[in-house]
């Protein structure tokens, strides 16, 4: 899932770059970057433009970053392999820990063996942890460092708390500290979690000592191994000053972001009204309820005979009036892991109940909490916010396995059947659920998803209709304009396969003003295939030369346009740009070589209102577009030199609609 399944650990993506840029920063001496690497994200200071993610998995590429800028946009997937290592090894230790808090000294069965690996599996295969890996870009590699450094901030306090020494308490400080600096969000549980044993070390040293029934109860740990106020306060103090100084340097803010100054909020009226509405932030008690009820519900999938055979069920549900900034396709935590919350559910009723082993519980399950809510209560649905609740899912279903197992050993056969049963159906099912989800997000409904990559998801489904049915997909229409709306699914055919375009269903905002993405668009109807190679022999290393690649030509509502490749092969990159006589919109750069033949691809499309070109199938250039759908390759010799024209050979390729034939049969 994380290399698309290519198998490539270092291959490039875009959006994958910010924490490269970072280190370079970073090494440089600050944390101001270069604003065409942000794009959207860039948040301005003055003339310095800086992002809102936490700096600390750009320090772990600093050692690459030191020697080299080769890796820039390649390191994403090693890194959040990496992070899913921790996340796993920190879960299967907690696993241990608290199996033997639960059931002592019991042996190990063979078939208490087989669970446990198969929990280990769903925890990472069967949670939100598989659709964050869908995508290796700057967002889900937060957050997928952010869970793995709060886990382990978790697992630290919780052996401290049960008393195996103090550098378990400035550990969990530590990673806490990490956690704030990556994604302060669902980091600020293990800062919770602190600050409430902080609270209740200060109730009992003023009241002597706590009745038994107390909040926490007696911590399982002898007034000798209990530190003093002051290192237990610092413990909390310096995640938060850490991340206030960062914010502060960046922003000059301690804690708040300043998303007026977002790039993205430039962009978008709509944005602004958003936050207009909010009191300037993104933040707000009144998205509680619909978030709360969003990522609960159990019925937010459905099943349906059309490959990958589950999908998220779009919701409306608004509670009250909130006014939202972008409402994504969101499952709820049951609908899609099913068998952990289960487990949760058992888990959290025994750390209430059973006091005395597992009371040291009681203050990382209320941090685990409170880390969520930030998730909570922010003006914004996604998928993947689900990690956010990793640690309140997962903590409390490593309590309720073993359990389960207690019970299981005191049952009847059948008993036991039934449960394992039961465990196998769900586990399975939210695996398969997770891989459905990750796979059509990674394929067709991600933002960045090419023209072929949804290509390819269309013609999957239809080769699997073939395989179980009569070969037509439901939802497939034929006509002459784009219909308005769309639900998740739909296709439509332009005309005589003029285009074909799929719809993910999202509610349309003013940067994107309609559901539909395009799947082919043919000669003449808004597409241009063509492959470029450039004359090595006449760029010099550490030269960078403006190449002319096309031309795409008016039609009486805009004005003609030059695409314009510059190549810089000392650092084996480069960027594209259109330009018309009004503007010139650069795109960020990209890798090559400059001795290979490279696809292009480019799509000038009125109907949907965007400009893309792709070198490689990677987006390289995206700008709005109103008309001119007709292209030349080269330049216009009236306006280029010749000597330079010399350095690329555009030669165009057809264009094959042949899925958009094979569609035609489906149309109802």
């Amino acid at each position: 899932m994380l290399t698309a399944g290519t198998w490539d650990l270092l291959r490039w993506d875009q959006t994958a770059d910010f924490y490269d840029e970072q280190a370079h920063s970073i090494l440089d001496g600050t944390l101001a970057m270069d604003p065409l690497v942000l794009g959207i994200e860039s948040f301005s200071r003055g003339d310095n433009a800086y992002m809102y993610f936490g700096p600390v998995p750009a320090l772990l590429r600093l050692p690459v970053a030191a020697v080299s800028e080769q890796f820039d946009g390649r390191l994403s997937t090693l890194s959040m392999l990496a992070a899913l290592v921790v996340t796993l090894v920190v879960s299967i230790g907690l696993g241990w820990r608290l199996r033997t808090r639960i059931l002592g000294g019991d042996p190990v069965t063979p078939l208490e063996a087989a669970g446990a690996a198969g929990l280990m599996f769903v925890i990472i295969g069967g949670s939100s942890l598989l659709f964050t890996a869908s995508r290796t870009w700057v967002y889900h590699e937060a957050i997928m460092w952010g869970v793995a450094w709060t886990m382990a901030g978790f697992a630290a306090l919780l052996l401290w708390l049960e008393g195996h020494g103090r550098r378990f308490l400035v550990w969990a400080s530590v990673f806490a500290t990490v956690a704030m600096l990556t994604r302060p969000s669902i980091g600020g549980g293990v800062v919770a979690a602190l600050g409430a044993v902080l609270g209740w070390s200060l109730l009992d040293r003023h009241r002597g000592s706590l009745p038994r029934r107390d909040l926490l109860g007696r911590l399982r740990m002898s007034r000798i191994e209990r530190p003093s106020i002051s290192l237990l306060a610092t413990a909390v103090v310096v995640p938060v000053a850490s991340y206030a100084v960062v914010n502060w340097l960046k922003f000059r803010t301690l804690f708040s972001v300043p998303f007026d100054r977002q790039g993205f909020t430039l962009l978008s009226a709509q944005r602004r009204a958003m936050l207009d509405a909010n009191g300037g932030s993104l933040f707000g008690w009144k998205f509680i309820p619909t978030n709360v009820v969003s990522y609960t519900r159990p019925d937010t999938v459905r099943l349906d005979g059309v490959f990958p055979l589950v999908h998220i069920r779009p919701s409306s549900v608004r509670i009250g009036d909130p006014v939202y900034d972008l409402v994504d396709l969101t499952a709820g935590l049951p609908a899609t892991m099913p068998l952990l919350v289960l487990l949760a559910a058992i888990g959290v009723v025994a750390v209430v109940r059973r006091s005395e082993e597992l009371i040291s519980l009681r203050p990382v399950l209320v941090g685990a909490a409170l880390g969520a809510l930030p998730v909570l209560s922010i003006g914004y649905l996604a998928n993947r916010y689900q990690s956010d609740f990793f640690p309140l899912v997962i903590i409390p279903a490593l309590v309720g396995a073993p359990v389960v197992t207690g019970w299981l050993r005191s049952g009847t056969r059948g008993r036991v059947g039934a449960v394992v049963a039961g465990a196998c159906v769900f586990g399975v099912f939210g695996v398969y659920a997770n891989a459905a989800l990750a796979y059509t997000y990674q394929r067709a409904y991600s933002p960045p998803a090419s023209p072929q990559q949804i290509a390819g998801y269309v013609d999957t489904q239809l080769s699997f209709d073939r395989w179980l049915g009569d070969g037509r997909l439901d939802h497939v229409t034929q006509g002459e304009q784009l219909p308005a709306e769309a639900d998740l699914g739909d296709i439509f055919i332009v005309g005589d396969c003029a285009a074909v375009y799929w719809s993910d269903g999202r509610e349309s905002f003013d940067l994107t003003a309609t559901p539909w993405k395009g799947v082919l668009r043919a000669e003449g109807a808004g597409g241009f295939h063509a492959t470029i190679e450039f004359d090595g022999t006449t760029i010099d290393d550490g030269e960078i030369e403006a190449v002319p690649v096309a031309t795409v030509f008016g039609d009486g509502r805009t004005l003609d346009a030059q695409v314009i490749a510059q190549v810089d092969r000392d650092r084996g990159m480069m960027s594209f740009a259109v330009a018309t006589a009004a503007e010139i919109k650069v795109g960020p750069d990209v890798p090559f070589r400059a001795d290979t033949p490279l696809d292009l691809d480019i799509v000038a499309d009125p109907r949907i209102g965007v400009f893309e070109l792709r070198v490689d199938g990677r987006l390289a250039l995206f700008a709005g577009y109103g008309g001119g759908t007709t292209f030349g390759p080269g330049f216009d010799l009236k306006r280029a030199d010749t000597d330079v024209a010399a350095r690329a050979v555009v030669t165009p390729q057809p264009i094959d609609m042949s899925l958009c034939h094979d569609l035609l049969a489906s149309v109802r």
